[in-house]
């Protein structure tokens, strides 16, 4: 090979060499930086890992989520610890289910009225075993009922009112003289009169000894007797509600106590719908007691008002609901 042909062979090479020298910086420079990735963790000690996590995830969840299995709300339970203002893992209470709060139905007064409305009349019918025989035991029954029902609501109340410490035993020990007053006996006699002093005690300010077993948790049927209810909405209605708001001059004397008696009946509408009560699994049912509900609230209102007409229509709504009920479900 002579000197001018090895001379161009070696610039040919290293021009070549260039190329790949230049191609091999331009791929660096577009190639993507390496990323720094997490480190992988250590299966092999699985307690560090499931330390991260909740074992239930939804239990640990406070509030109210939107929707839950199909599309119901959910919510969730407070865990335990979660401080002084924590709830407790139960639903809100109901008093008054399914109708809400007790004070949006009836007053504290008008509870602790209730209450002082039967230490006389019960003492009536106590006077002696021949009087208590002879018809008192049957109207003892509607009187002890009518306590039952009041005390059962003040120990339930959403707000102070008297005698809420001792309502739960008060419920238990008037209740059971209610049920025993089914027939007049010795002994039903005899517990009569017993609980007419304990009212008379308890209304001077003395505590009434709470029975030893009390269920709480019983339901409404198994302490307040329908019937008696009934008979006490009826007198509310019939004696004094529909009497009181058919005269302007009956309806200003009375004004008070026409609140007073228009919440016991919205009240008494609120329970009988109540489960375990006769008929409190038919829908329509439950719409005449809700329309008694509602039109019994309206005449407190317009009484509370001084508005005569309101009132009179009101308990006309009243008397309506009652003649729809009563003309398929009266027993």
């Amino acid at each position: 090979m002579d000197s001018k042909t090895s001379r161009a062979l070696r610039i040919w090479l290293a021009t070549l060499c260039c190329g790949w020298l230049l191609c091999g910086v331009t791929d660096a420079a577009d190639a993507p930086a390496k990323s720094t990735r997490a480190k992988v963790p250590d299966w092999n000690q699985k307690q560090s890992v499931v330390d991260v996590f909740f074992s239930n995830a939804s239990a640990e969840l406070v509030g109210t989520r939107e929707f839950g299995g199909a599309g119901k709300p959910v919510v969730a339970k407070v865990p335990s610890g979660a401080g002084n203002d924590a709830k407790p893992d139960a639903p809100e209470a109901m008093a008054t289910e399914p109708g809400g709060a007790w004070s949006k139905i009836i007053d504290a007064e008008t509870l602790e009225a209730e209450v002082r409305l039967y230490p006389k009349p019960l003492a009536d019918e106590v006077k002696s075993p021949s009087q208590f025989k002879g018809g008192g035991a049957k109207n003892c029954r509607n009187y002890f009922t009518s306590l039952t029902f009041a005390f059962a609501i003040i120990g339930d109340y959403d707000g102070e009112v008297r005698w809420k410490n001792q309502a739960l035993g008060a419920r238990e020990l008037f209740g059971r003289a209610a049920n025993n007053c089914k027939v007049g006996t010795d002994q039903s006699y005899a517990e009569s009169k017993l609980r007419v002093g304990d009212l008379q005690s308890m209304i001077g300010g003395d505590t009434l000894p709470a029975p030893k077993e009390i269920d709480a948790k019983a339901p409404w049927s198994k302490f307040v007797a329908r019937a008696p209810l009934m008979t006490r909405l009826d007198t509310a209605y019939t004696e004094h509600v529909k009497k009181w708001t058919s005269s302007d001059d009956e309806f200003k004397k009375n004004g008070d106590a026409c609140v007073r008696e228009s919440q016991i009946m919205a009240a008494i509408a609120e329970v009988i719908q109540r489960e375990g009560y006769k008929f409190a699994d038919d829908d329509t049912y439950k719409g005449f007691a809700k329309d008694m509900k509602k039109a019994s609230l309206a005449v407190a209102e317009a009484a509370k008002s001084k508005n005569m007409a309101g009132a009179r229509t009101a308990a006309g709504n009243v008397d309506k609901a009652c003649a729809n009920c009563h003309s398929g479900f009266r027993s």
